[in-house]
């Protein structure tokens, strides 16, 4: 497992400290890839905390007018999309996602899904 890089927010290392490991034990993060995943868990730390400011302002502040009439977006939306377009982008350069996982040749988890049992495979509870 690389080591956590310097200079990364606590809520990025918190995401580095959690996803890492497990993409290191299905052999998908290596310590060549530390810089591309710190940049993972940099942007997705700060697409979650610019996602919760969102979320305080509510959906009707998220646009203002302009003195002209004009409904435009606060910047903050802008950041938000761009922050999500580069979670896609390297997500799926560690597997994080399924279609990106059966690309990658990742094996399934064969653990049991407790969900899929009680649908699919009803019991009698005497």
């Amino acid at each position: 497992m690389p080591k956590c890089p310097t200079g990364l927010s606590e809520q990025a290392v918190r995401i580095w400290r959690s996803l890492g490991p497990k993409l290191h034990e299905l052999g998908l993060l290596a310590g060549i890839d530390a810089s591309m995943f710190a940049i993972y868990c940099q942007t997705c730390a700060d697409w979650l905390q610019i996602t919760r400011h969102l979320n305080r302002l509510g959906p009707l502040k998220w646009y203002s007018v302009t003195k002209s009439g004009y409904r435009r977006m606060i910047p903050e939306l802008q950041v938000r999309d761009r922050a999500f377009q580069v979670l896609l982008k390297l997500g799926t350069r560690f597997g994080l996602d399924p279609s990106s996982r059966a690309g990658l040749g990742v094996v399934a988890d064969k653990s049991p899904n407790f969900v899929e049992e009680f649908l699919f495979n009803p019991r009698v509870i005497e």
